[in-house]
This record gives C-alpha cells, structure tokens and sequence, in this order.
C-alpha cells in the first residue's frame, strides 16, 4: 500500500468533514499509513487501511476503537477517519491494577457475534490455526543473524514444534493478532486498542496468550481466564505460552528480515522463555 500522502489527506478530509484549513502532521506508523491532523480543538487521525470498512466500524460500535468520523473509498484505496485519542501507553502496573476493565474489553471483541459474522464473510487474511502456526514458521526464511542460528534457539524452535500436538484447540473467534502494549492507549480513563488491520477469526489463545504473558504474573491469569468466560486449566495456561511462543518466533523473524540484531534477540529469548513455560514478568 503506497505511503498517505498530504494531497490524499486534504481531498479526504474536504470529502467527508469539510474545510481546507487543517494541520496535518507527518506520516506515522509502519507503512507511513497515518497522519494526525488538527484544525481548532479538533483531532482526528487519517488512517489507510484494507480493513473492510463495516469490520472497522463494528469495533468502533463497541468501543474497542476510538470514534469512527467517516470509513470510505478514494482513488481505489480505503480511508478510515478517527476521534485522535492521546494519553500513555499502560504499564504492567496499570493491566495488574485494572484487570477487569482490560479482561471485558478484550471479551468484548473475542465474543461479538456481529464482528464474528463480519469477520466470517471475509476472505482470510490472517485465520491460524495451531497447525497453520507451525506451517509460517517452517515457511519462514532461513534466519541470517547468529541468535537465530545457535543451537540452543534450533532446539527451542524443535520443541515448539513437538509441543503443538499437544495445544487445546479453541473455536476461532475475533482476534488482535498484534495487541501489545503500544498498540493500547489510555485516553479519557479508558483503554483503546488500536491498529487492527490485521483482525481475523483464529484461536483466542493467540490474542491472550501474548497479552497476558507479556503484562501479568502468571499467578492471575487464571482471574484473567475467568474474566474472559473459561474455566483455568493447566493446558489453557500451556496453550497461551505455546502462542506467546509463535508471536516471539515471528517477531525475531521478522528483526532479521530487517537486520535488526538486536530485536532478533530481544524476541529469541522471550520465545525460549515460553518454550520452556516459564513466565515473562516473573522471570527474566
């Protein structure tokens, strides 16, 4: 998708809220797909997206995403205008202190029925299951970088892979399949999370099982569990870390697709972490 440039944003915004007199900022996210602008006490973000624009609206509907202004189609390429929310991305603090409110937003999305059905409707972009996350890794690329190709990660790379026959299957539901903590933001004193044009059907185990690795101690996740509507088990806590395994190993791919030293070891050591079922905020 080609960056979004000033012009396109200009004949959008003139398109659907009026006005020439608007600031409009530099480009910003991964792509160069977004761009804040501003006019008065107004601020809106301009987003390109391959989102379907009822999907990105039923997530704004229920309050998943910040307001929807207007979703369309212009010179063969879809726009979603937002409310601009501003404000900190939480901490492991904040998600320890306000389980609840994180726990039903995140249902709110996994259980919608109408965001299911929409999600349905639409062709497959991102629909893993657990035997289709062990097929994007063996596809990936043969790493180049040295933390990729010692033997300790091959051989953490080995078990993930023995492991998977083993991972509880849940029914696919609506998933973030990227929800890290920059992705949230805290504006108004509620939680937004963002950036979902990669949304699909999948196992809810992808989407929680980074999530709550990654900001909770593994003493509460069965609290999380319950929260979201399943009863704690030993094997949905093993299914959790075997998906927080998959997003560690595709990060560190992708860091080395990019040469980012690095990132590939930042994302192999948490990824040998869950391999060996240990938690990331109680261990280090």
């Amino acid at each position: 998708m080609a960056e979004l440039t000033t012009t396109y944003v200009r004949e959008v915004l003139l398109r659907e809220v009026g006005g020439p007199d608007w600031q409009i900022s530099e480009p910003l996210g991964t792509g160069s797909k977004t761009r804040l602008v501003h006019r008065g006490s107004t601020a809106l973000a301009v987003k390109l997206v391959d989102t379907p624009p009822r999907i990105t609206a039923r997530l704004s509907e229920i309050g998943v995403t910040p307001p929807i202004v207007a979703v369309g189609e212009y010179d063969k390429r879809r726009y979603t205008i937002q409310q601009a929310v501003t404000g900190p991305h939480p901490d492991r603090d904040w998600f320890a202190g306000n389980l609840p409110r994180w726990a039903d937003l995140v249902r709110s999305y996994l259980d919608d029925d109408e965001l299911h059905r929409l999600l349905a409707e639409t062709p497959a972009f991102w629909r893993l299951d657990v035997t289709g996350a062990v097929a994007v890794i063996d596809r990936s690329p043969a790493p180049t970088m040295p933390v990729l190709q010692e033997p300790g990660f091959r051989a953490s790379l080995e078990r993930w892979r023995e492991q998977a026959e083993a991972v509880v299957r849940l029914p696919h539901q609506p998933i973030h399949p990227d929800a890290h903590v920059h992705n949230y933001v805290i504006a108004g004193g509620r939680p937004y999370l963002l950036d979902w044009e990669y949304v699909d059907l999948s196992d809810p185990l992808r989407d929680v099982g980074f999530q709550v690795c990654g900001s909770l101690h593994r003493g509460r996740w069965a609290e999380f569990l319950r929260r979201i509507g399943h009863a704690p088990s030993e094997e949905l806590e093993i299914a959790m870390l075997w998906w927080a395994a998959f997003k560690m190993a595709m990060n560190a791919f992708f860091n080395d697709g990019r040469g980012d030293e690095r990132g590939a070891a930042f994302h192999a050591h948490y990824f040998r972490m869950a391999v060996d079922r240990r938690s990331w905020v109680d261990q280090r």
